[in-house]
């Protein structure tokens, strides 16, 4: 679990911006779903459910995309709010589309309008993956706790 109480901007800008997922998006963004899922294979769905999860996102208005310089949606996150802890969730950058600081810019940007919601960003994420940790350490987040599973 990690904390961000003083996001910090990306040494490395991205080219584009972020954007707010619309339903012009729905067919992308559970494109986006779909991927993500099958790749860390967690909580496989079938594109229906995809589909139903990705109207709710959108509906929430806190689902993201990051946007390239052409329009092309190169990586995604949203967050939920639960009291005034907003979880950060859901970043994803299709493979094609990785190394070029996508999700770090994303993941700050969503952290400072969480931020600015006067909410507290909090990510949970896999111990793991060191990659994805190192992107979010960079925008500001903090270790504050960690979690394990017990299998069967």
């Amino acid at each position: 679990a990690y904390e961000c109480l003083h996001p910090v901007k990306p040494q490395h800008p991205a080219e584009g911006g972020i954007c707010l997922s619309t339903m012009e998006d729905l067919e992308e963004l559970t494109d986006f779903k779909e991927a993500f899922h099958n790749e860390v294979a967690i909580d496989i769905q079938d594109r229906e459910q995809y589909r139903k999860n990705a109207v709710k996102d959108i509906e929430s208005g806190k689902m993201y995309f990051w946007a390239d310089p052409k329009g092309n949606h190169v990586a995604c996150c949203k967050y939920t709010q639960t009291g005034d802890i907003a979880s950060v969730s859901f970043v994803y950058t299709p493979p094609a589309y990785r190394r070029k600081h996508y999700a770090q810019n994303l993941v700050y940007q969503v952290t400072v309008i969480a931020k600015e919601a006067g909410l507290i960003p909090m990510i949970y994420t896999d111990a793991n993956y060191p990659a994805s940790n190192a992107c979010y350490q960079k925008v500001g987040y903090e270790l504050r706790g960690r979690l394990c599973m017990i299998g069967e």
